[in-house]
């Protein structure tokens, strides 16, 4: 089983090399203009970090942003 733990690195290394050149390719890319919408697309911050990801004070609010 040592080769198959070789050839699972060696994948995960592959992976983790190609999403990174997928995401470098597509902040290039940035804006994007949709067709269909007319819209620029432009880099989003939904991932926000995990300083960012605090709970909300009252239990109303769902995001509460520390700026």
């Amino acid at each position: 089983m040592i080769g198959d733990d070789a050839k699972y690195t060696a994948a995960m290394d592959a992976v983790r090399k190609w999403n990174s050149q997928m995401m470098t390719e597509r902040k290039l890319r940035q804006p994007y203009l949709d067709n269909t919408t007319g819209l620029a697309q432009t880099n989003c911050h939904l991932w926000m970090s995990n300083r960012l990801r605090n709970p909300a004070v009252p239990p109303d609010i769902s995001y509460q942003n520390e700026n």
